[in-house]
């Protein structure tokens, strides 16, 4: 924990991705703010992802979620870089890009990711470094809008979501391609499903609902969540469910789909 020192207000020339009105720390106040400093390219940065849904989800009257993308390398300052990323990772709050480490030297970070959370009065509560901070960050929040509550400064209502999304197309950040003689079975993460389809594109089967989720079933009445690797064995096509960390099986002749290793 650190000692509560007003949070600074985000720097004018702060790049806002996926939304059009870059908000204020000042018209926050009443809500708990969680900032997380990440970089698209950082694996423990996307292990974070699931605790803010998390928090998102359980909080959502009281909580606003902000990201602030910082770069290790060059390349990542572009925007449009950073919005795909975003767009990849299917992010739904507000992302700020932070080209020049202004916010992160202001709040004095020094590793990807970190967490900082902000009182319902602007002041800055905890400062936290890395991954697996779940029921820290869970124990830190709901004290933080008990506090508010009972001081009568809480603000109840859900944050509004953010999106700039990508344009539509039949395939969203497809993963992995797998080629037999007859047929491309392809991974449509974005989508969270596989296709089957003929060698000039014609799609013959969905398995997916195209819903994020997890479930086993039949065709399209089951659910995958950012499917990536695949691999045949006879009859059998193997998912690598990345979302949901498990390995899934299609049986072809069927299209029934189970799960066969992991959650």
């Amino acid at each position: 924990m650190v000692s509560r020192l007003p949070a600074p207000e985000f720097p004018a020339g702060l790049e806002w991705v996926n939304v059009s009105d870059a908000p204020l720390m000042s018209g926050l106040r009443g809500r708990v703010v969680l900032l997380w400093f990440w970089s698209y390219d950082n694996v423990h940065c996307w292990n974070l992802l699931p605790d803010l849904a998390h928090l998102e989800s359980r909080y959502h009257d009281g909580l606003t979620v902000i990201g602030v993308h910082t770069p290790k390398y060059p390349h990542q300052r572009d925007a449009s870089v950073v919005l795909k990323a975003v767009n990849r990772l299917q992010i739904r709050h507000p992302v700020a890009n932070d080209a020049q480490h202004a916010l992160w030297r202001q709040f004095s970070i020094d590793a990807w990711p970190s967490v900082v959370v902000i009182d319902a009065e602007g002041q800055v509560a905890s400062i936290i470094a890395g991954e697996g901070h779940r029921v820290e960050l869970d124990e830190i929040v709901g004290r933080l809008l008990d506090e508010a509550a009972e001081r009568d400064l809480r603000e109840y209502e859900a944050a509004p979501t953010a999106s700039r999304p990508e344009p539509r197309e039949a395939l969203l950040f497809p993963g992995k391609v797998l080629a037999t003689d007859e047929y491309l079975y392809i991974a449509d993460s974005g989508h969270h499903r596989v296709i089957e389809c003929k060698h000039d594109g014609r799609i013959q089967r969905q398995f997916g609902s195209s819903d994020p989720g997890y479930w086993d079933g039949r065709d399209e009445q089951c659910g995958f969540r950012d499917p990536q690797g695949l691999a045949l064995r006879d009859d059998f096509l193997y998912v690598a469910d990345r979302g949901n960390h498990c390995i899934r099986r299609i049986r072809l002749r069927g299209g029934d789909v189970e799960t066969v290793l992991g959650t």
